[in-house]
């Protein structure tokens, strides 16, 4: 009996013990405001701007093939002052031009970023850039009538749930991508839509971003400890933690056993027979 409650309670915690921390990459729940989105990583430990390690961003620009950049891809420093090492041009067409909606991706490749909109490429290189793991999207538009929309998200030709990003008017929206590891590419569908003249003294009046973090997989509890003691050392690695099973599984089959021959030794010695 006491065997086969040990064989019950290790087959009940083998699946917990050999799951990973995180399943795969995965698009979150839109969050509903940019302070929602900046306290979700602060929970996890990230500051929106100081943590910032890569920010890739399609801007509305002066819409044409010359003057102010529409593409770009920066490093924190240049993400500050929106002056991109790696910029280049884009006509973002719109609903008179028949199909208002460009294909756009980021790619990573060992230590580079490669960031396309349309048939405009932008690319960087950097050490950090390998850290990344979550990706934030943003998109964001500024006047009535006005949108800003990613669409038919897919990661290494993967869809993703909740696969679309839509800013409208002056309600930007954000969402969150994480899990990310080794080489990958996202894709999807990108579209800005003006209701009116573009205001070309503010050429991000409409635009999209990704932002790159290094994240701590979800659930993992983060705590401030001297460095003698971490949680890490508390907690077994998946092998060692099925090592200790098996062994208390043991313990507790033989203390049976023992228990039970106790019992035999005890009767036979007052000739009960083993009979209670």
């Amino acid at each position: 009996m006491v065997f086969r409650l040990a064989l019950r309670a290790a087959a009940l915690l083998l699946p917990l013990l050999a799951a990973p921390a995180l399943a795969g990459p995965v698009l979150m729940t839109h969050f509903a405001s940019e302070q929602a989105f900046r306290d979700h990583l602060a929970a996890r430990g990230a500051d929106v701007l100081s943590d910032l390690l890569v920010m890739a961003r399609g801007r509305s620009g002066n819409n044409a093939l010359g003057g102010a950049w529409e593409v770009g891809l920066m490093l924190p420093q240049e993400a500050t002052a929106l002056a991109p090492a790696a910029s280049a041009q884009l006509y973002w067409p719109q609903s008179g031009d028949g199909h208002p909606w460009v294909p756009f991706s980021l790619s990573r490749l060992g230590e580079e970023l490669v960031f396309t909109v349309g048939g405009a490429t932008t690319r960087q290189e950097a050490p950090g850039f390998a850290a990344v793991t979550a990706l934030g999207l943003e998109a964001r538009a500024t006047g009535q009538g006005e949108t800003t929309i990613l669409r038919s998200l897919a990661l290494d030709g993967d869809r993703l749930p909740e696969g679309n990003v839509n800013a409208q008017g002056a309600n930007p929206d954000h969402a969150l991508l994480e899990g990310l590891s080794g080489d990958f590419t996202l894709t999807g569908e990108a579209r800005l839509r003006w209701a009116h003249d573009l205001d070309m003294a503010d050429p991000s009046r409409l635009f999209f971003q990704l932002s790159g973090y290094a994240l701590a997989p979800a659930g993992l509890l983060v705590v401030e400890a001297p460095a003698a003691f971490t949680m890490e050392a508390m907690i077994p690695e998946p092998g060692s933690a099925l090592m200790l099973l098996a062994g208390a599984a043991g313990l507790v089959c033989l203390r049976g056993r023992r228990g039970r021959g106790a019992l035999a030794e005890g009767a036979e010695g007052d000739g009960s027979g083993g009979r209670i």
